[in-house]
């Protein structure tokens, strides 16, 4: 019998390319939406509200592992009080409902694969952050360590945690990229801000790459930073998906047009950066598939 794999929050960008990956790498795979989405050859999708234990709940026995991805896209509206209150809930309070969960699980899975981001760290200009860094300050390194925290308990009930901070993902459907890729088929794209913010990028293959080692190496725990080896700047980085389309990257956003815009989103999201090394997993010996930034575009736009 193939092993169970949960996806809570598995119908967003990330999550419905690692459903169907894991399915066609033999997992009977069991997303987790707020909305029922059919059935397709193994992968199984179940309604669930991120608030309350429901039927959702009886797939969580004798699973293999959990990968949660819940959380509302944080770039999709400006960032008012009420919004950010919905950011954090989306995720805190969803993670919470799935601990209530476990707990009640007769045979709990052996893994829960959590969600983070690199938010976590705060910005800085010139640091380089490790697992080892502490968190920064912040809307973004507030909701991430309150993510991460309230995923702890799933330890204490015996399951082995993995918090995956995510970088930037890269990919053709979805994310930032999907975004850029219309103004700069246009020759409207180019840097925005200073451009000398770091981009810390990583492609959507090696996430969910990375979340299969995580499946099948049970020394994984703790926390990794899920970002390619080599982040670039902003400029570094416009310059390089203008090259892949073939198109000039010259037309810069400026910070004041896109605060005035997208107000305290643009200082968190834009304006700022992280410079992300992946270490323990160059540490443990996985092998990015993409850790040049020419090569992923290519990939991605190809």
């Amino acid at each position: 019998m193939a092993e169970k794999v949960i996806i809570s929050g598995g119908s967003g960008f990330i999550g419905s390319a690692m459903a169907e990956t894991l399915a066609q790498a033999g997992y009977n795979v069991v997303v987790l939406s707020r909305r029922s989405e059919g059935e397709e050859a193994s992968i199984t999708f179940d309604v669930w509200d991120g608030q309350t234990v429901g039927p959702w709940a009886q797939h969580l026995d004798g699973a293999a592992a959990v990968v949660n991805l819940a959380g509302e896209s944080l770039a999709d509206e400006r960032w008012t009080a009420e919004r950010k209150q919905a950011l954090l809930d989306s995720r805190v309070k969803s993670t919470r409902t799935l601990m209530d969960a476990l707990e009640q699980t007769p045979r709990r899975p052996e893994a829960l694969i959590q969600a983070s981001a690199i938010g976590f760290y705060g910005s800085g200009e010139d640091d380089i952050f490790t697992e080892n860094s502490p968190g920064g300050t912040g809307f973004l390194a507030e909701v991430c360590r309150q993510w991460e925290q309230a995923a702890q308990p799933a330890q204490s009930l015996g399951v082995r945690l993995v918090i995956m901070r995510l970088g930037v993902v890269l990919g053709r459907d979805g994310g930032i990229l999907k975004r850029l890729l219309t103004l700069f088929r246009r020759g409207l794209g180019g840097p925005w801000g200073s451009g000398r913010q770091w981009l810390s990028w990583v492609h959507l293959a090696d996430v969910i790459s990375a979340v299969e080692y995580f499946l099948h190496t049970p020394t994984a725990q703790g926390v990794y930073n899920l970002t390619s080896p080599q982040p670039v700047q902003v400029r570094e980085f416009a310059r390089c998906l203008g090259a892949a389309l073939h198109r000039p990257a010259i037309m810069k956003a400026p910070a004041a047009i896109l605060r005035l815009a997208l107000g305290e989103m643009a200082d968190e999201m834009l304006l700022s950066g992280q410079r992300v090394e992946p270490r323990k997993l160059l540490q443990e010996g996985f092998s990015f598939r993409f850790s040049d930034l020419k090569n992923a575009l290519k990939d991605i736009v190809s």
